[in-house]
């Protein structure tokens, strides 16, 4: 949705996107390497015209599930302000970024349906793919990658 609505609404201006993880859901055990899986997934986005700002930000749990790609229902949409304070612990961007209001993201989280429409913007925005990830006898996640890549 975020990339639709910069498009939609601010062709051709900046904006600042920033994304992270935060917690540890569990981890991978891979041949080489073991992996993270983060608890969680974040992202805020923050747009400054020089005369105003606006930012917002979401936190979204990682369950593997393509309902957790389309970004909630926009409930979880928030300033970056409660984000940095509620999960990490300091701020991520700058003073103005980091202190705007959600500007017109206030109005996006309360129709969020709406916006979802009028932004032709609907999840899974992808098609079901074989990729799985599976649980070992000793209860670690294990990630099954498709048995063909997808062709181009």
């Amino acid at each position: 949705m975020a990339r639709e609505f910069m498009m939609a609404e601010h062709p051709g201006k900046d904006h600042y996107i920033m994304s992270g993880t935060h917690g540890t859901l569990d981890w991978m055990h891979g041949k080489m390497h073991e992996v993270r899986v983060p608890e969680y997934y974040w992202k805020a986005q923050c747009y400054d015209d020089g005369k105003s700002a606006w930012a917002w930000a979401i936190i979204i749990k990682n369950t593997n599930a393509h309902e957790s790609a389309d970004e909630s229902s926009g409930i979880e949409v928030m300033t970056v302000a409660e984000l940095s304070s509620r999960y990490l612990g300091g701020p991520i961007f700058d003073s103005v970024c980091q202190n705007a209001s959600l500007g017109p993201w206030k109005e996006v989280r309360e129709n969020w349906s709406d916006w979802q429409s009028k932004l032709v913007c609907h999840f899974p925005s992808h098609e079901e793919e074989d990729d799985s990830v599976e649980t070992n006898d000793d209860g670690k996640l294990r990630f099954i990658p498709r048995a063909h890549p997808p062709q181009l």
